[in-house]
């Protein structure tokens, strides 16, 4: 942008020139110029056939633009949105690195608390095999539901590898965002059932999410500046005028050196460009293709803001019943396990049921993450993901 309003300030340069020649009206010229001129100059032979001279001209010249044919102005003008595409820019990159660090964050908390039920279910499973394993030896319990019983624990244990897996991964993810070593993070807070304050339909979302998302903005700045550019292209055949200023010297061996001085104004006047024609169908195909682009973005805006509405409702309205499947599966194990020590279950069924409850917890929390996820992914959809939206998201997260 300095650049561009430094257009409309003077210019200063400097021009040197050496020219030698024996043309007459070269010749009569650069010794007025030297003020070298004297009266054997007017001889005929001395003007018909002057000899060689070398003139060396050096000239000091200040250049004002008077007009421009608005081409300094159209400049100035795409210059600013350019300046505000990157601002604009720079703040969509920053709400998606917000939502990467949020999920990282909440992937964090659902590994743990994942890992936290596993555990307490392996150890739990380890127990009853243990006991089966002893009864086994003395034929009390069938060989086959004892090795299917081991098979579940097995299950158990490599879901167990996994989900740690994934929980380094995304301790790693959150600590390369956050820019602190693994060993350093602080992951505070639980998965909670707490949703948010979320309209019945997409509608009002929708037109936030047209006024103030980013992407939007830049196809927005970027289709005014293909309209400015393509009205220049038809300014083609406007005047171009200067005021300029110039101090010259000439001389030809700089035992004297005399000056002369000049002001005035110059205009130009393009008659004929055989370029015109296509600089003006490029300017407007361009402009038409940005027009094209911002409709696209906001034909993907409806999109993303219908599917992140439908996949929050989708976790907000089936959280109740995936926790009344959790609590039904803690009943079931519950059950079963008395049953098993009075020897009226097999071990096999104790095992279902504690691979069952394991199930039904990780989808239990899976729905929860998809919960504050599909919430935080709603407010990148409307161009909202901020500092405060994501101080938010931190505060409906349970406080261990």
């Amino acid at each position: 942008q300095k650049e561009t309003r430094a257009s409309n300030w003077p210019s200063l340069s400097i021009q040197s020139a050496v020219t030698r020649g024996d043309n007459p009206v070269y010749v009569f010229g650069s010794l007025l110029e030297q003020q070298k001129f004297g009266p054997q100059n007017f001889a005929v032979d001395s003007l018909n056939n002057p000899g060689y001279l070398t003139n060396i001209k050096n000239a000091l010249v200040l250049g004002v633009p008077l007009f421009t044919g608005l081409e300094l102005r159209s400049n100035t003008k795409m210059t600013g949105m350019a300046l505000e595409q990157v601002k604009v820019q720079r703040e969509g990159a920053s709400q998606r690195t917000r939502l990467k660090a949020v999920d990282a964050y909440l992937q964090v908390l659902l590994n743990r608390e994942i890992l936290g039920g596993l555990q307490d279910r392996i150890k739990s499973s380890k127990e009853e095999v243990e006991s089966a394993r002893k009864l086994n030896a003395r034929g009390l319990v069938l060989g086959s539901d004892f090795f299917a019983a081991q098979a579940i624990l097995g299950g158990l244990e490599t879901q167990k590898i996994q989900i740690e897996k994934n929980h380094e991964a995304a301790l790693e993810s959150l600590a390369i965002l956050s820019g602190q070593p693994v060993g350093q993070l602080l992951v505070e807070g639980s998965l909670s059932d707490k949703g948010y304050a979320v309209p019945v339909d997409p509608n009002g979302l929708l037109e936030k999410a047209l006024t103030q998302r980013p992407d939007l903005k830049m196809a927005d700045e970027q289709a005014q500046i293909a309209h400015i550019a393509y009205k220049q292209s038809g300014r083609g055949f406007w005047p171009k005028v200067d005021a300029f200023a110039s101090i010259e010297t000439n001389t030809d061996d700089f035992s004297s050196n005399p000056t002369n001085r000049m002001i005035g104004i110059k205009s130009n006047f393009p008659i004929g460009d055989p370029a015109y024609s296509s600089r003006k169908e490029t300017a407007k195909a361009q402009f038409q293709e940005a027009g094209e682009f911002k409709s696209g973005i906001e034909d993907q805006i409806r999109i993303d803001v219908h599917q992140t509405f439908r996949r929050y409702k989708g976790a907000s309205e089936s959280l109740p019943l995936a926790k009344e499947t959790l609590d039904r599966a803690n009943k079931s194990l519950e059950l079963f396990r008395p049953l098993y020590r009075e020897g009226r279950q097999s071990i096999i069924e104790v095992l279902r049921a504690e691979e069952g409850l394991v199930r039904a917890h990780v989808y239990y929390l899976q729905t929860l993450y998809q919960l504050h996820s599909s919430y935080a992914q709603l407010q990148l959809a409307t161009g909202a993901l901020n500092d405060e939206a994501v101080a938010e998201i931190e505060n409906h997260l349970e406080a261990q």
